[in-house]
């Protein structure tokens, strides 16, 4: 992370973390640190003294430590290290922590430390600041130890701190070093400098063994056999072994304290300081005066006091504290793991030249695709989404004054918008949609957010189309501003205000909520969370891209239609991130296709150990509910409470997304070996050429805000027609299309409405225009919206003779009765028909342009099989039978009283997989069972 992208800060008061009171500011410090959630900024305020008792934790990738408006002199927040030292010589030294899980960015600037404990004597503890372990891209602004050799030796093998920048430090006191380098890659160390009064010292200490070779003493040291990629200041001088700098001890006694005192002479209390912050800050300024106050520069000028901290006993204690660490079981997730996920990484190393060569080809592909949008459609989110902010505060504020508060309680409300889904993780593209989750206090229900909030909407300015659906399983309300598409949820917290500066990263936040609320809020805490589970969040994005846009151009981007929705594929592709934690996006790629295609399902996927959590909530649990037994490819969202993203999967989409893991790991081989380009991935599904029949499922009504919500509820239906379909005999697999087919016909006559109602478009209709019908007596449009459901019947076995029937009377009944028990269904204004069609009747409409394969000449019946009621405005004529093939029938039945019959012969099969072709394997050395073994499954 780079400076530059840092938020603008301001230099009001108001918008920092007052030192007092002084009892609370450790504890309110880390709270905010912990629960605020990824990219969060914690403002120290200007002129001010924090007397710390523990260090300051960082919480999540991308947050920063800094103080409000970023000055570079001495008005900068002071840390001063406040807390008690024990008896053995162990205590509290460091006064911010930046070693946990997954924190990766991490920023601290433009602060002073004091860690002079007020002259007290070396202490065993750890350093002042300590960043690094399995995190990468810290921007630290600070030195002395960098890379976990430099504090441990060989004892954590090749671990390394991946690209760091530690720039325009100084550096005053008594050091063994300044800065030393060791097992590090990819940072940049420029501009720091030596200031005021310094030595250093290097004595052999009693850990050294004879081999040891202790680094000289001097200010800047670097171990160029295990360092990659550095950009390194000039005046730094190379070691022979980065391993020898654990040995290091500065001589017993003597005067070595550059200001002359010397600490171990002296005695330590910790300051009980409760003055006002401008006082206390006058205070430290004489204590630095007087030669107690020693350290390095963060930020441009930045005083810490280092004093023994880097001496043979503090890394001594350091040592048997990490060694202490071991988890006890896999349910650990402290910041001492040192990887990604449930399971160790499968390969560290990094990408091949090969795997960089097609990635660049990768990106360029993605550019040539558009899924990347111009820079004025991202103005007009930005510009969208803050209207839709100051809408939902005017929403809350209407409720709130409608419920009898004041004018002020009501303007103090508040209200919050949080962005997830693809747009929070920074894939969307041209045209897609923001998930957005309006969070409002305790007084406005549900309720009012489709009777009010609805309304409001639509009177806005620019909206386009609205449409709510209250009883969705997570309800929602669809609309279009400006040309962006927007999907509103709500979540209800039990808080009488929502403050401006609300994080919902707090667990303790979905205390009293109902299921549905619960399930809003998911949405946004798991996108937060995967963004934090990532070892490298940009190969995370661009890796996603590209299985985004296979995804959708295989058809099988569809979470209603019983595939993967984008929330499962950011999860799958970020397993993979962990697995492959230094590896680029055409390596992540290449593994995902292998991998996904070899997964044991249904072992879940899991990006972290389920967290049961103090909530009355339910986790995701398949040893209590039998209904988490029967997901069939279970990825579990790694924000609590944990929950299946998948359950709508079927025996047959499961099939069809297998076998197109398949197809993709073959291409991107070829790619990957230069025969094939990676235009061959994003290749159009052939959804309408694969199967010889189909079902279409048929909605219509004769108003366009109804029959969103009718289409929409028809389509949430679709799966539970695939499952029926998945138990009739004969047939293999039935394989929905993601989308519908939406149509608007302009009819002369009740007949006509009745035809097309029954998917009977003639041309005459097809051509014919609004402004055809206007006027005319008896006219009316009829909106309707097809799905398709392709058919695999098996083949018929060898010797068998006579005819055979495929009989789906009973699935397709089932599910007309199921739409029609929708609460707000109306006989007289919704229409519903199910029916087969031949591949060679498909409209136009289905295909592309050049896409539809020449019409062969053939006997035809009247009409394709079809039953069901079908009324856009009025109840349907009882539609006729057609029975008069020459070979088997596939009988089709959606009603009780009606009924037909259609000739269908029983020869087209999903093709078995061919056992002599090889399956996809990962290279050499890579094995699949590391992830999907007992471990993984824990």
């Amino acid at each position: 992370m780079s400076l530059e992208n840092t938020p603008e800060r301001r230099d009001d008061n108001s918008n920092c973390e007052p030192a007092d009171p002084q009892d609370t500011v450790t504890d309110r410090l880390n709270n905010l640190l912990q629960n605020s959630g990824p990219g969060y900024t914690l403002s120290l305020c200007p002129n001010q003294t924090y007397y710390i008792t523990a260090p300051l934790n960082y919480g999540a990738q991308n947050q920063e430590i800094s103080t409000l408006g970023y000055p570079t002199d001495d008005s900068r927040a002071l840390l001063v290290v406040n807390g008690t030292l024990n008896d053995d010589g162990t205590g509290h030294t460091t006064a911010v922590n930046g070693i946990c899980l997954q924190c990766d960015n991490l920023v601290l600037r433009n602060i002073q430390v004091n860690g002079a404990r007020n002259g007290a004597p070396p202490a065993g503890g750890g350093a002042n600041i300590e960043m690094g372990g399995e995190s990468s891209n810290h921007v630290i602004q600070m030195g002395i130890a960098i890379g976990p050799r430099t504090w441990f030796g060989e004892k954590f093998g090749d671990n390394v701190s991946t690209s760091g920048t530690v720039i325009n430090n100084q550096f005053g006191g008594a050091f063994t070093y300044g800065i030393a380098v060791s097992s590090a890659v990819n940072f940049t160390i420029e501009g720091n400098v030596l200031i005021g009064n310094t030595s250093f010292i290097g004595a052999r200490g009693p850990n050294c063994s004879d081999s040891d070779s202790p680094p000289p003493a001097t200010a800047f040291i670097v171990d160029p056999s295990n360092t990659q990629q550095m950009t390194l200041q000039l005046d730094f001088q190379n070691m022979a072994d980065g391993d020898d700098l654990t040995c290091v001890l500065p001589p017993d006694g003597g005067d070595f304290w550059p200001f002359g005192l010397n600490p171990s002479n002296a005695t330590y209390t910790p300051s009980t300081n409760t003055t006002n912050s401008t006082n206390t800050q006058t205070s430290s300024s004489d204590h630095h005066s007087s030669g107690s106050k020693a350290g390095i520069a963060i930020g441009i000028i930045l005083a810490i006091a280092v004093i023994a901290a880097l001496t043979w006993y503090i890394r001594r204690w350091a040592m048997k504290r990490r060694s202490m660490r071991t988890p006890a079981n896999n349910n650990s997730d402290y910041y001492y793991r040192t990887y990604y996920g449930v399971t160790p990484p499968i390969a560290t190393g990094e990408s091949s030249e090969r795997e960089k060569e097609v990635t660049v080809t990768l990106m360029e592909e993605l550019r040539r695709q558009n899924v990347f949008e111009s820079e004025a459609e991202s103005r007009t989110r930005e510009i969208v989404l803050g209207r839709v902010a100051a809408l939902v505060k005017k929403f809350v504020r209407t409720i709130s004054l409608a419920r009898g508060l004041s004018e002020a309680a009501a303007n103090a409300a508040g209200g919050k918008i949080f962005t997830f889904g693809s747009y929070r993780l920074g894939v969307h593209g041209p045209g897609t949609d923001i998930d957005t989750l309006c969070v409002v206090p305790k007084h406005v229900s549900r309720e009012d957010f489709f009777e009010v909030f609805e309304p409001m909407l639509r009177e806005a300015e620019g909206v386009t189309e609205v449409s709510g659906v209250p009883e969705a399983y997570v309800p929602i309300i669809k609309t279009k501003i400006s040309g962006i598409p927007i999907d509103f949820l709500m979540a209800r917290l039990a808080l009488s205000s929502i403050p401006d500066d609300l994080s919902l990263a707090d667990d303790n936040l979905l205390r009293n909520l109902d299921e549905r609320c619960v399930r809003s809020l998911n949405g946004s805490r798991v996108t937060d969370e995967i963004l934090r589970v990532v070892p490298n969040v940009q190969v995370f994005r661009d890796s996603l891209r590209c299985i985004k846009l296979w995804a959708t151009r295989r058809a099988i981007y569809s979470n209603v239609n019983g595939f993967l929705g984008g929330v499962a594929w950011a999860m799958l592709v970020a397993r993979i991130c962990q697995l492959y934690p230094n590896a680029i996006a055409g390596a992540i790629v290449s593994r995902f296709f292998i991998i996904m295609y070899q997964w044991s399902w249904p072992q879940p996927v899991l990006l972290k150990q389920i967290e049961e959590g103090p909530l009355q909530v339910r986790v995701w649990n398949p040893k209590l509910y039998p209904g988490d037994r029967s997901h069939r490819m279970p990825i579990i969202t790694p924000a609590y409470p944990a929950m299946c993203a998948t359950h709508n999967v079927t025996a047959s989409t499961q099939m069809i997304m297998t076998d197109e893991f398949k197809k993709g790991a073959d291409i991107v081989d070829k790619v990957i070996v230069g025969k094939a380009n990676w235009s061959e991935l994003f290749e159009k599904h052939d959804f309408f050429l694969k199967y010889r029949y189909y079902l279409q499922v048929i909605a219509s009504t004769g108003d366009p805000e109804l029959h969103m919500k009718w289409s929409g509820t028809v389509e949430s239906r679709i799966r539970q027609l695939v499952m029926k379909l998945e138990y009739v005999d004969s047939l293999t697999l039935a394989h929905p299309f993601i989308k519908g087919f939406e149509q608007v016909s302009y009819c002369l006559s009740d007949e006509e409405v009745q035809l097309v109602a029954q998917g009977e478009i003639s041309d005459a209709i097809c051509n014919r225009k609004k402004e055809d019908i206007e006027g005319k007596e008896g006219a009316s449009p009829v909106y309707s919206t097809t799905f398709y459901i392709g058919l695999a019947i098996e083949p018929k076995q060898v010797g068998a003779v006579g005819p055979r029937r495929l009989d789906i009377s009973y699935p397709t009944t089932e599910f007309t009765k199921m739409v029609k028990q929708w609460e707000q269904f109306h006989e007289a204004k919704m229409g519903i028909i199910v029916r087969h069609i031949r591949r060679s009747s498909l409209p136009d409409n289905v295909f592309g342009s050049g896409e539809r394969p020449p019409k062969l000449a053939q006997k035809r019946g009247k009409g394709s099989g079809k039953s069901g009621d079908v009324s856009p405005h009025k109840p349907a004529k009882k539609p006729r039978s057609s029975n008069n093939s020459p070979e088997v029938p596939l009988k089709a039945m959606t009603t009780v009283n009606s009924s037909t019959t259609t000739p269908v012969p029983l020869s087209e099969a999903y093709p078995p997989k061919d056992t002599s072709v090889k399956s996809p394997q990962l290279p050499f050395g890579e094995n699949v069972a590391v992830a999907t073994g007992p471990v993984g499954a824990s």
